[in-house]
């Protein structure tokens, strides 16, 4: 954290009497919306404070986006967009990052159907540090706090009650926020939990992923197979990074291979958030041309599973080990080649047999991108809409 950093925060837990209260406004404010928020009549910008992954407490932000005409009696219906993997470096934050194509189509959605969107960074994304990539904690009060700062400081009236979407990253984000919404609960109850191919047993989803790249290198399906190694050399670099940020012990050469770390470094730095997916896309592609085989791409090391601290921290990440506090709809992609349904499919026996209540979709045609549009929006959104009508 920089000295002003640090001082602002100072001055923001002695304006609210102590180190206990994360409510303390450090700024809010009327932002431009995204061109492609189209739907959005108003948009805030707030910064909030949080516990910090390492102690303490630590500063993130997030954006509100109101709906057109004026908010029900009891405001505006609250909905959590809880954003999918962008990057760890700060140039990934959400409320920065002007081009929201990637979202644009559930954010839209979520304010045609009347909802406030809420949409956090989440901790490390404009802020100080790196971004705890997979906690549990991180995203859970990244969210929790978020709407605690909405209501107390936002100018939008909004209804006391909340949900939670989120896609990929997100639906993990949004499944950790259902196990910290009991901090809420006096005030802001959750009502559901929606999660579009939610990441959950990170452990699981790579060993299914290098399964999934050699039966597909075998078939001669060598797009898919390609697919697939991108998006372990992209969000393993992620993990091995977020976990470093949760533990500093946890070094990132415990999950990427030597050849490979340089270029994982630039995750860390970049200035535009797409130039590392750009870097791994590109390496990805010349080591396809020379003839290798996909699966030996040099990026994430087949034995990481081996190493018991390794093993154990990817382990402190899996959601939905307890109950969570509200129903939860969990749409999956059959085609998925970064979330796979078979690791879909143990989560949700997981959370079924701690009592959660969770109903299971999976979608025969779709991958892990279609799940977030479509249809499948269509009935994640109506399933928070029947959450939120009065009881």
């Amino acid at each position: 954290m920089t000295a002003a950093g640090a001082l602002l925060c100072a001055a923001c837990l002695m304006a609210c009497g102590g180190g206990g209260d994360t409510r303390s406004l450090v700024n809010n404010n009327d932002v431009a919306t995204p061109a492609s928020i189209k739907a959005a009549a108003r948009t805030e910008r707030f910064t909030y404070l949080m516990p910090a992954v390492r102690g303490g407490h630590t500063r993130t932000d997030a954006l509100l986006f109101t709906p057109t005409g004026a908010p029900p009696a009891g405001g505006w219906p609250l909905a959590v967009w809880a954003h999918g993997t962008t990057g760890v470096a700060d140039a990934c934050a959400p409320s920065v990052d002007t081009d929201w194509r990637d979202v644009e189509t559930p954010v839209n959605a979520l304010l045609r159907a009347g909802f406030a969107v809420l949409a956090p960074d989440y901790e490390g994304l404009g802020g100080p540090g790196v971004h705890p990539y997979y906690s549990l904690s991180s995203h859970g009060l990244s969210i929790v706090e978020a709407v605690r700062g909405a209501h107390d400081f936002a100018s939008a009236r909004l209804s006391a009650d909340w949900v939670v979407i989120g896609h990929s990253q997100g639906g993990h984000a949004a499944m950790a926020a259902a196990q910290h919404a009991s901090r809420l609960e006096a005030r802001h109850r959750l009502r559901a939990v929606a999660v579009l191919a939610p990441g959950t047993d990170v452990a699981a989803s790579l060993q299914d992923l290098f399964g999934m790249i050699d039966s597909l290198e075998q078939a001669g399906q060598t797009d898919a197979a390609g697919a697939a190694a991108y998006s372990l050399a992209f969000n393993g670099t992620m993990v091995a990074y977020g976990l470093q940020a949760q533990d500093a012990a946890l070094a990132p050469s415990l999950l990427l291979r030597p050849e490979f770390e340089a270029l994982a470094a630039q995750a860390l730095t970049v200035k535009r958030c797409r130039d590392f997916e750009d870097a791994v896309g590109r390496a990805l592609f010349e080591h396809i041309k020379s003839d290798r085989p996909i699966a030996s791409f040099p990026a994430i090391r087949r034995d990481a599973l081996s190493q018991p601290a390794l093993r154990r921290a990817l382990d402190r990440t899996r959601p939905g080990m307890v109950k969570l506090a509200a129903p939860v709809l969990y749409l999956q992609g059959a085609q998925d080649l970064q979330t796979p349904a078979v690791t879909a499919r143990k989560q949700v026996e997981l959370m079924r047999s701690v009592g959660t209540e969770v109903s299971y979709v999976e979608a025969a045609d779709a991958d892990h991108e279609a799940i977030a549009k479509g249809t499948h929006l269509d009935a994640a959104i109506a399933f928070l809409r029947e959450r939120m009508k009065p009881q």
